[in-house]
């Protein structure tokens, strides 16, 4: 994609077009940007990512778009949260919400607005948290029947949403009861997502005494895993791998121990700290998506 968008796009960019036709051009491109993006970040190249996220920034802007705009400032607000940096994290969420206003429609409308009540979930402010979360269930409720890609919010991600902003205020009752709900309404086709979630749960579910049920949520886990290439997903697989190791002689226990250490295996994985920063190898100094929108000119990592 990364190639797709320096040689192809930026040729039509370079062209002439219509105002209107370049617009539309500049906002696909934003999209375009943001999914490279995500999936840079999620394969745990985080400065990188960042350079991406500030392209798609500038070119939504130019795009006259500023419910992308918003969109991208909020993965950019997950992405610090991800990494530690909760102030950032917040100060992100809420120029996303702010840049969106009322434009964008109720389920977009839910996505910022369950990010924002995470990152006051984690400054402890339970009041605006309970504010917001209520807000964004009533905007995913409002559908207006936009299509597009930033047009579908589902239910799943507003509940995993919950159970983050909960989790952070200490309520873990209430935090163990969305994460379920989460779990339960995933796609199928939502591998990663239900991987994460899967894994989670059963660690939640392990703090509680609960190992039998962990084990049964660490199987879908390892199930869902056997499909994803994620640098987060492989760093909750060896996150497992220590968790299960004082259990690994117990019968249910041991079940999933045998399946984890198989796909470790097969994916070449080895124990690390999951908290220490994996350093990029891709560089960007010379990818432009357009004359106007040079990535490798954009700003560096959060850290």
């Amino acid at each position: 994609m990364a190639a797709y968008l320096a040689e192809d796009v930026s040729r039509v960019l370079a062209a002439y077009a219509p105002a209107p036709l370049l617009r539309e051009l500049l906002n696909s491109t934003a999209q375009l940007t943001y999914l490279l993006a995500r999936m840079t970040a999620d394969a745990g190249h985080h400065g990188l990512a960042q350079v991406y996220y500030h392209a798609a920034l500038a070119l939504a802007q130019d795009a006259g778009n500023p419910v992308m705009y918003a969109v991208v400032l909020r993965a950019m607000s997950a992405q610090a949260l991800e990494l530690g940096h909760h102030r950032q994290a917040l100060s992100l969420a809420e120029a996303a919400v702010a840049v969106a206003g009322t434009n964008a429609c109720g389920p977009t409308a839910a996505f910022l607005l369950s990010q924002l009540a995470v990152t006051h979930a984690y400054d402890g402010q339970r009041r605006s948290v309970i504010r917001e979360l209520a807000a964004a269930e009533t905007s995913l409720e409002q559908s207006d029947g936009s299509s597009g890609p930033f047009a579908f919010y589902p239910r799943a991600a507003l509940e995993y949403q919950r159970s983050q902003a909960f989790l952070a205020l200490g309520m873990r009752p209430e935090a163990l009861r969305s994460l379920r709900a989460s779990a339960h309404s995933r796609e199928l086709c939502e591998r990663r997502s239900s991987a994460l979630t899967d894994f989670q749960l059963g660690e939640m579910l392990l703090s509680d005494g609960q190992l039998d049920e962990a084990c049964n949520r660490w199987e879908r886990f390892l199930s869902q895993s056997s499909y994803v290439r994620s640098a987060r997903v492989d760093q909750s697989l060896n996150q497992l791998y220590k968790r299960l190791l004082p259990y690994e002689r117990q019968r249910n226990a041991a079940i999933v121990w045998d399946r984890l250490n198989a796909l470790r295996s097969r994916k070449g994985l080895r124990i690390y700290d999951p908290g220490q920063p994996i350093t990029p190898t891709e560089s960007a100094a010379n990818l432009d998506v357009g004359r106007r929108h040079s990535i490798g000119s954009c700003p560096a990592d959060v850290n």
